[in-house]
């Protein structure tokens, strides 16, 4: 067997299966974990022990996570609230197990641990992504459905149970992308058939690939990455810009506050100075929102050369 054979081989690619609806939940929301790991860098002293990736992970996850000092090593860890409630009704203590350190506690927070939170009321991502993964994958099935529907000119309609059967075989044998056979006259003269019209199954198609760009658009727009979909079909100006970029500010601001915060407490309980700032398109998209508030407040002179000869 040659070598290109064998990589071919190894990859075993299969159908992608529409229909496990929490199977492809898990595979949409994964990918957009893999894209928001980039949305922060961090920079410092960072210890050894410390990774920040699964501080980002637990954050994103779970809303909160604590860091703590395991014999002299920090570590990132998650677990869930605990003790008397303070004067504001915040838990005071923060409950870990971590079994491979053979680590378990209960935590006073501030004082043997600090708490994360990934947005002031440590809601983290999960719903967020749980809820735009599901209008995918609901739309990802109509859609290979009215794709199907391409293919049949006709609905059919079976008057007995032998017929039915039937049909159920030949609508199968369309969807495996074969051509459907009909066993007798007697059966085909069972059949009703109800004639679909090309351009109702056409434009279904083009209406769920709007929606699909949509919802995902509006779920890049949630985690504060400007990615527009223009429903009107004609040109955004620039005032409608700027609403978007208002939109899409407060909850990634109010996470990176957050963990700026947490790292303020953890050099102050441990003496660890670790800076945080926005990644990749976050940065970039911070970038051209600082720039264009800098123009307000010192907007460049605008020549206005009507040609007239101002001593005249």
């Amino acid at each position: 067997m040659g070598k290109e054979n064998y990589y071919f081989n190894m990859q075993s690619f299969k159908p992608y299966i529409f229909t496990d609806k929490e199977k492809c939940i898990n595979k949409y929301c994964f990918d957009m974990l893999n894209r928001v790991q980039s949305m922060f860098k961090y920079s410092g002293d960072i210890p050894e022990t410390l990774k920040m990736e699964y501080f980002d992970t637990y954050l994103y996850t779970f809303g909160h996570c604590c860091i703590t000092e395991v014999n002299g090593d920090l570590y990132a860890m998650f677990g869930n609230w605990g003790g008397e409630p303070g004067p504001y009704y915040v838990p005071t203590e923060y409950i870990v197990a971590n079994p491979y350190l053979n680590f378990y506690k209960r935590l006073e927070i501030d004082h043997n641990c600090i708490v994360a939170r990934n947005d002031r009321y440590a809601y983290g991502l999960k719903d967020i992504f749980e809820k735009h993964a599901t209008m995918l994958v609901e739309n990802d099935i109509s859609r290979v459905v009215a794709e199907y529907n391409t293919r049949i000119a006709d609905l059919l309609a079976a008057e007995d149970d032998k017929t039915r059967k039937s049909a159920e075989l030949f609508l199968q044998r369309i969807i495996e992308g074969k051509l459907g056979v009909i066993a007798s006259n007697a059966m085909l003269d069972s059949f009703k058939a109800y004639r679909q019209t090309s351009g109702s199954v056409g434009n279904t198609i083009i209406a769920l690939i709007q929606d699909h760009q949509y919802i995902k658009s509006e779920w890049l727009q949630d985690l504060g990455i400007d990615s527009n979909w223009n429903g009107k079909r004609e040109a955004v100006n620039s005032a409608e810009t700027a609403l978007n970029q208002d939109y899409l500010l407060p909850l990634v601001d109010n996470m990176l506050y957050e963990r700026k915060a947490a790292l303020e407490r953890l050099e102050k309980l441990y003496g660890v100075h670790i800076n945080v700032e926005f990644n990749s398109s976050w940065e970039d998209n911070q970038q051209e929102i600082d720039q264009e508030l800098e123009e307000k407040k010192d907007p460049e002179e605008v020549s206005t050369d009507d040609h007239t000869d101002p001593e005249a």
